[in-house]
Formats: structure tokens, C-alpha cells, sequence
């Protein structure tokens, strides 16, 4: 039997995880979650939390990353990363 706390505490740990290696390692964490894409926790609340620490240590990363993103996670997250990114590091392409 498929428990529904059970998935929100998956879910917690998900993102729990994914912030905390953006925090440390923003590329490594763009490959971690990568990995879960096409599964239930790969979604757009994931993708703002998980931008939202990116552009803090790298920038590049967080952009390059929401390029490979569909456009219905793509937008909300482009969104996050200029909420978070620090005044003067946002270069126009």
C-alpha cells in the first residue's frame, strides 16, 4: 500500500539534498537532479529551490542548466534565479 506521507517525506529528502549539494557543488547538483527527470519529484517546485541556491555560487551554471529545461519549468526558475542572483552578476545573452 502506497503511503502518502511516505511520499512527502521522499519528497522533503529530495529537496532536502538538492539544496544542500547546490549550496556546495552547483554542477554536481544540476547532474543529480537531472537524474530524476520523467519521475514524480522532478517538478517545478524542485527546480525553483534547487536555482534558488545556484546563482549564488555559480551563476553560468544555474542559467546553462534552465536551458535544458521545458519551458513550463524553464520560466518559473529563470524567475527564482533572478529573485536570488546578486545585483550586477546578470549578463544579458
Amino acid at each position: 500500500m502506497h503511503n502518502m506521507d511516505d511520499e512527502r517525506v521522499a519528497w522533503r529528502v529530495v529537496v532536502r539534498v538538492a539544496n544542500e549539494l547546490a549550496e556546495r557543488e552547483p554542477a554536481a547538483a544540476a547532474e543529480w537532479t537531472d537524474a530524476m527527470r520523467g519521475t514524480k519529484v522532478f517538478h517545478q517546485e524542485l527546480t525553483e529551490r534547487l536555482v534558488g541556491s545556484w546563482p549564488r555560487q555559480d551563476p553560468s551554471v544555474a542559467l546553462n542548466w534552465t536551458e535544458t529545461l521545458e519551458p513550463g519549468l524553464r520560466r518559473p526558475a529563470l524567475g527564482r534565479i533572478l529573485c536570488f542572483m546578486p545585483q550586477g552578476q546578470l549578463a544579458f545573452r
